[in-house]
């Protein structure tokens, strides 16, 4: 038997916040539940299943009442003062006191106990922070999908008043965390040099690709005939500010319009209130925007686009990002339009890979992408698909990467 595949002796507590959206990352993870003594997730709803799942509603929210009354907007406001880091924190109260007698007793029977986070929500790194400083013997691994202060999305979202305060729990998270996991090189490097965390605790590991999620699209693109409707995807939210420029993008495709291209930019899972403002007419010609539905079939759907669109906006914390959806871009075979930073890590990866087209975003975006159509329809310049690296995201991989960290 391969050493990767014994079987540990960990009992592993995944740490989540609602099974329904567990996130792509976590449910691959959890395949690999035969390899350890006992691997349980920790989550809000659903339901239990034997000793697999813990399911915890947390404590009650008071100003739940006011969505009930139409009050949401203000519901929000007093959230963000009463609250840190946001209401989520009623959840990590509700785990860290379940899950402290738990662990209690199954120390003192002798088990090994790792709790693994995955974050955002940044808010669950707490529940890994206080169960180390009651059980320092337990192994904390965070994995840090998108970090924290350094992403000015998240950042923007905590109230001034409590901007420090997250700077001091971050910090003391990062230092009590056995092990912090990062989605790339370039972001490991932040770790390091910006938060002083040495490299011997910080692993790097990509996220995934997963075969079986959809049949493989293996087809030609084919040249548009009699200006016929070239169609864009765009998997997940595209109106994120300021990290992903919704309004940039959408008012570049509405200018690729006027200057006579038929195409159309369509949207999958962006139903927020920024995205529904800015498509007034959901079915106007520049951008569609479709329903909420699953994984695959969100996948399924955009698979039958002509290109796959990634977006990031010129700041620092977008130069480090690992699209999450980037993987399930190189399933689907279809080129991918990077409209990001040049230096960035997806621009890298989109070249390495031969996948895609970068567009930068700190240049003009609607001439970028008329070279792009025009230069494609001729077949000029096309990239060429590098397997090899394309193989490094199949779960096949990563998913030995993930044991080797936990056999260590």
């Amino acid at each position: 038997m391969n050493s990767l595949q014994k079987k540990s002796d960990l009992t592993l507590y995944i740490i989540s916040y609602h099974q329904e959206y567990i996130g792509h990352r976590i449910e691959l993870f959890l395949k690999l539940k035969k390899y350890f003594r006992k691997m349980i997730l920790v989550c809000r709803y659903g339901s239990a299943n034997n000793e697999e799942n813990i399911i915890i509603k947390g404590y009650p929210n008071p100003f739940g009442l006011l969505r009930i009354i139409g009050l949401n907007k203000l519901k929000i406001k007093l959230e963000k003062y009463f609250y840190f880091p946001t209401h989520k924190i009623l959840y990590v109260w509700d785990v860290k006191r379940k899950l402290k007698k738990r662990i209690k007793n199954e120390l003192k029977r002798g088990e090994k106990i790792a709790i693994f986070i995955s974050v955002p929500p940044h808010d669950n790194s707490i529940i890994g922070l206080a169960l180390k400083k009651i059980f320092p013997q337990i192994i904390l691994v965070i994995d840090w999908r998108d970090l924290w202060s350094y992403d000015e999305f998240y950042l923007q979202k905590t109230s001034a008043l409590y901007k420090n305060k997250l700077l001091k729990i971050e910090k003391e998270v990062l230092n009590n965390c056995d092990l912090n996991i990062t989605t790339n090189y370039k972001a490991k490097e932040v770790l390091n040099k910006n938060y002083n965390i040495s490299s011997e605790k910080i692993r790097t590991i990509n996220h995934p690709f997963y075969e079986k999620d959809i049949l493989i699209h293996d087809e030609k693109y084919s040249a548009k005939k009699n200006n016929e409707k070239i169609k864009i995807g765009f998997l997940g939210y595209l109106f994120k500010p300021p990290k992903v420029p919704g309004e940039k993008i959408v008012a570049a495709f509405r200018e690729l319009r006027k200057k006579g291209l038929n195409v159309e930019l369509n949207i999958y899972g962006d139903r927020t209130l920024a995205a529904k403002k800015s498509v007034k007419n959901e079915n106007e010609p520049a951008v569609v925007l479709h329903k909420r539905t699953s994984h695959k079939k969100s996948l399924m759907e955009i698979a039958k686009c002509d290109f796959l669109l990634l977006a990031l906006s010129d700041l620092p914390n977008c130069k480090i990002i690992m699209h999450s959806k980037f993987p399930h871009y190189l399933l689907l075979k279809k080129p991918i339009i990077a409209i990001v930073p040049q230096n960035s890590y997806i621009a890298e990866l989109v070249k390495k890979t031969g996948t895609g087209y970068i567009v930068s975003i700190g240049e003009n975006i609607v001439l970028q992408l008329l070279r792009i159509f025009q230069h494609h329809e001729k077949n000029k310049n096309r990239p060429t698909r590098n397997e090899n690296e394309i193989n490094k995201f199949s779960w096949d991989n990563i998913s030995k990467q993930w044991l080797q960290i936990f056999k260590e």
